[in-house]
């Protein structure tokens, strides 16, 4: 499947003068902004800047998550089980399918 979002390695670029903790791709083209909760830089907080990692990671998270769908796939048909089941491996797998499903 051909990917859509923004290629590359995402970082966070630290907080600019209107507030904004910066998200930006290896070329330092921004991705995305987070807003701190009043817009003001000097109150830029941990939740602001947590949120924007996560938001950098998202394309190694969903690499690796796909990466794992993948091995899940394999692991059923190399041991002849269902991942149609009710276990616990068949609802991780579905989790990894739904999360990675709402990227599409």
């Amino acid at each position: 499947m051909k990917t859509t979002h923004t290629n590359g390695e995402w970082k966070v670029k630290g907080v600019d003068s209107d507030g904004r903790v910066n998200i930006t791709n290896g070329r330092a083209i921004p991705i995305a902004k987070v807003l701190s909760e009043n817009g003001k830089v000097y109150e830029c907080g941990l939740e602001q800047q947590a949120n924007a990692k996560l938001i950098a990671a998202a394309p190694e998270l969903l690499d690796a998550l796909k990466d794992c769908e993948k091995l899940l796939s394999i692991y059923a048909e190399s041991t002849e089980s269902s991942l149609n089941n009710k276990g616990a491996d068949a609802q991780i797998w579905r989790n990894a399918k739904q999360a990675i499903n709402k990227t599409k």
